[in-house]
């Protein structure tokens, strides 16, 4: 992940009331290695997409064997250095400074609550806690990890939740020496969720997040609890003050006069404008679900279900080839009700088995965060562009429906703009995004 857990300890440990993180675009180059395919972009020091370009990857290679498989490992390092170069030079993208993006089901990610510890404790709990869900030891693993919330307890004790992301540690070390090899030094590497997030924030005008020490806002409600009386200009100086460092307000009880409430998550400070949302994005051979809570990841899921699987269903069912197959799920509206074609009924179905899957995830997440709920989607990849898709799944989710490919295209400079398909790059403009503390 982009973050380090030491930057946010060590905020905390100097006691800082807040430590901001900024999201900052860079001239750099960003590397998506997809399951399917490979993605690469220029972008300058305004975050602007200079150059693109896209490959797919070879068809007898694997960027991540299996634990205990066997693979060529002198045919699968020509093969992916072969490909990269071929994208770079054709995109006319230099040597530089890189950021890496993985994506696929092969990234382990998990949510873990943990009550508050310092730096060195936490390493270790988070260690033992991923060892669970791993195949092989964790010194096989790359692990990094970072707070993604925390909570105040009625007793005062503070519970934090932390994202936590494994990758086998052969492929990193594969990449990152192909990558070396033909000119490109990676200077850190991305998970797709957590480029996601950042890409959805950078867009949707949540380039400052605040994070607050939690030890110093529990003390301030403390503090704030024991004043004897607060007349009702103070409280409104208070709230003005609040929303013009952080825009933030502060929650009050007015059963107690407007006191700041004491515990719970009413003793935090909250944002005014929450992002609640769940980003689907249809990949060539699966379809990731990632669910954005108040702006940040909360959860993601993989569905084997993608661009191939619906070409290969028009194709067989109008008896045409792929690539016609692929010109007509642009052309046909396959989800109004008069189109009652054989084809139809079919992509009707995979569709409403999705939305159910779909819905499942967002109902978990509703069941976990109470105050929190999906209320937008957006959608990316090439589906995403299909006649009358945005209509259907706003209908079955009951909210509406955002094409993330044409915000991103915002992103791209006057020259790029001949790439009239932005859907392969999303998940790579996110990585070009740092998260800055200032």
């Amino acid at each position: 992940m982009d973050v380090k857990m030491p930057e946010f300890l060590s905020a905390f440990g100097l006691g800082e009331k807040k430590f901001k993180l900024e999201l900052k675009p860079q001239s750099i180059v960003g590397v998506e290695f997809a399951p399917t395919s490979i993605r690469i972009v220029k972008t300058d020091a305004k975050g602007q997409v200079l150059k693109a370009g896209r490959a797919d990857m070879p068809d007898n290679m694997k960027t991540s064997p299996e634990p205990g498989e066997e693979y060529d490992q002198e045919k699968f390092d020509f093969a992916l250095r072969a490909a990269l170069r071929r994208t770079t030079h054709h995109a006319r993208i230099g040597r530089g400074n890189c950021a890496v993006c993985l994506s696929g089901p092969d990234i382990i990610q998990r949510q873990f609550s943990m009550p508050y510890m310092e730096q060195e404790a936490l390493k270790l709990n988070v260690m033992h806690e991923i060892q669970a869900y791993i195949a092989l030891s964790p010194e096989n693993y790359y692990v990094d990890y970072k707070i993604h919330s925390f909570v105040k307890n009625d007793d005062g004790s503070i519970v934090l939740t932390v994202l936590v992301a494994a990758v086998d540690r052969r492929k990193v070390d594969r990449l990152m020496r192909i990558l070396k090899e033909i000119g490109l030094n990676p200077v850190y590497i991305d998970i797709l969720e957590n480029a996601r997030e950042k890409l959805l924030n950078y867009l949707t005008n949540g380039r400052d997040l605040t994070m607050y020490d939690p030890r110093m806002v529990i003390h301030e409600a403390q503090m704030a609890e024991n004043q004897a009386k607060l007349d009702a200009k103070k409280l409104e100086a208070a709230k003005a003050k609040a929303q013009k460092q952080g825009m933030y307000t502060v929650q009050t009880d007015e059963k107690k006069g407007g006191r700041p409430v004491k515990g719970g998550a009413a003793a935090t400070l909250k944002p005014t404008e929450a992002l609640n949302a769940a980003v689907i994005s249809f990949d060539d051979a699966f379809t990731n679900v990632t669910i954005m809570l108040n702006r940040r990841y909360y959860v993601s899921r993989h569905f084997n279900f993608g661009v191939n699987t619906l070409d290969e269903t028009i194709a067989n069912g109008e008896n045409v080839p792929i690539k016609q197959a692929s010109a007509n799920r642009k052309i046909n509206n396959y989800f109004v009700d008069t189109n009652r074609s054989v084809v139809a009924d079919e992509i009707r179905e995979i569709f409403d088995s999705l939305v159910a899957e779909v819905l499942n995830v967002i109902e978990y997440c509703y069941y976990r965060e109470r105050k929190n709920k999906v209320d937008r989607l957006y959608i990316t990849g090439a589906i995403s562009a299909m006649t009358g898709l945005s209509q259907y799944l706003s209908d079955s989710f009951n909210m509406p429906v955002h094409l993330l490919d044409e915000m991103v295209l915002s992103m791209f400079s006057t020259a790029a703009r001949r790439i009239n398909d932005a859907s392969p790059y999303t998940n790579v403009l996110g990585a070009t995004l740092r998260e800055v503390s200032r």
